[in-house]
């Protein structure tokens, strides 16, 4: 009859025949040379670990621009663009033609029109 200390609940991960498992040996992670600007972007920025990217930034980033680069370069592009629309909207209100109210001198009240509409 085997030693029942042998077979006491070895699913559940207690030591089998008396010896203790050897623990487990974490290999260090190390980060290749390809991914760590990507890290750094991600770290800087880590709304887009859950987003997707801006438009055009895997194409510069495939062109040989960091992460980052591209990312701060788009990014000023856009708010450039988004002020100059900015400035032509400006523009475009300061020339549109004003309201179409006359800019003659009011005519005096007619009394005749006041009674007409008086409510009493």
């Amino acid at each position: 009859m085997p030693d029942l200390d042998e077979n006491i609940f070895p699913e559940e991960g207690f030591p089998v025949g008396g010896e203790e498992p050897a623990p487990e040996v974490k290999e260090p992670e190390i980060a290749d040379e390809e991914n760590t600007p990507w890290l750094k972007f991600i770290e800087k920025y880590p709304q887009y670990m859950n987003e997707p990217l801006p438009e055009g930034m895997e194409e510069a980033v495939a062109a040989g621009e960091t992460p980052t680069e591209a990312y701060l370069r788009l990014e000023n592009q856009r708010l450039n663009e988004k002020l100059r629309l900015i400035k032509v909207e400006e523009l475009l209100r300061n020339a549109a033609v004003g309201p179409a109210k006359s800019t003659a001198a009011e005519s005096p009240e007619d009394d005749f029109a006041a009674g007409l509409m008086y409510e009493g």
